[in-house]
């Protein structure tokens, strides 16, 4: 399968493909990321007045603390930086095609959240009233704005280390697909693999995961730009984040709540039903790259 746009991202790699970089530069990235977690949690015990405090900022289970959750990736972008000055790359040179990324984002976004709305509208209608209510709505759209802006940074940082870095990196490296896809999609389903939390549907999750990320690696090889990933992962997360979430771990932003955890078993009804919305919303993607 040929990808003519994807050289855009390729390009800027070539120079230093090397093995030993990408390795290091991996390393660097999670380095920096996980110091720069412990250093924000040192400051919060620190300045907490309460365990509980804390704990809700951990697991992002109050709108406060789940902001302040998703602005620890911030601390990922910022070891994308370093791990690019190992190859001697510009930060935008993971972006892609400057021209087209704008246009992409745009379009990738548009279309995207009308198949969203569009799905809200669609069987099973029960689902809707087996939703809990966690607020209000005005006091939900008072903190609206700040989490779409921190959900952006969070899905951003993901997709610029995933299918920007590690995506470009490899390819530029090794010439088929199979490789510089599949490594960098299993690496991010890894990351998502909580039995902790998901526990029985731990594997599922991840395996959920490594999907997205493979359909994300395809329209970024596509459209020769990380825009149509980052608004494919951003209208995923504002749905699941913001919209209807899971109940305790990672709730905190949402207006609803579905009646199962994470561990439920009965959870597998909804993640099928995740599975056939991911595809609509490959599917639109592309489509909307290509218009």
């Amino acid at each position: 399968m040929s990808y003519p746009f994807f050289e855009a991202m390729i390009a800027p790699a070539r120079p230093q493909p090397q093995i030993w970089r990408i390795a290091l530069g991996t390393i660097l990235i999670g380095a920096i990321y996980f110091a720069g977690i412990s250093a924000f949690f040192a400051v919060m015990t620190f300045l907490s007045p309460s365990q509980t405090v804390l704990l809700n900022t951990m697991n992002g289970t109050t709108p406060f603390g789940m902001m302040l959750l998703l602005s620890t990736f911030s601390f990922m972008i910022l070891g994308t930086w370093a791990a690019l000055k190992l190859h001697g790359r510009s930060f935008v040179s993971v972006l892609g095609h400057q021209e087209m990324f704008q246009r992409h984002f745009k379009r990738s976004v548009g279309f995207l959240f009308i198949l969203m709305v569009a799905l809200m509208f669609m069987p099973p209608w029960d689902i809707l009233s087996e939703l809990n209510q966690q607020y209000p709505v005005l006091k939900w759209a008072a903190f609206l704005i700040p989490a779409i802006a921190l959900t952006l940074v969070q899905v951003s940082a993901e997709e610029l280390v995933f299918r920007g870095y590690l995506q470009s990196q490899l390819a530029a490296r090794f010439k088929s697909p199979i490789i510089w896809m599949l490594l960098p999609s299993i690496a991010f389903g890894l990351l998502h693999h909580d039995p902790a939390t998901n526990g029985g549907n731990a594997w599922v999750i991840t395996l959920w995961a490594v999907l997205f990320g493979v359909i994300a690696a395809d329209l970024t090889a596509r459209s020769g730009t990380l825009a149509p990933a980052i608004a494919l992962h951003l209208l995923n997360n504002l749905s699941a984040l913001l919209v209807v979430g899971l109940p305790g771990v990672l709730s905190g932003l949402a207006l609803f709540t579905l009646p199962y955890r994470a561990d439920d078993p009965e959870l597998m009804s909804y993640i099928w039903l995740d599975l056939v919305a991911m595809g609509l919303a490959w599917a639109t993607a592309r489509w909307a790259i290509r218009a």
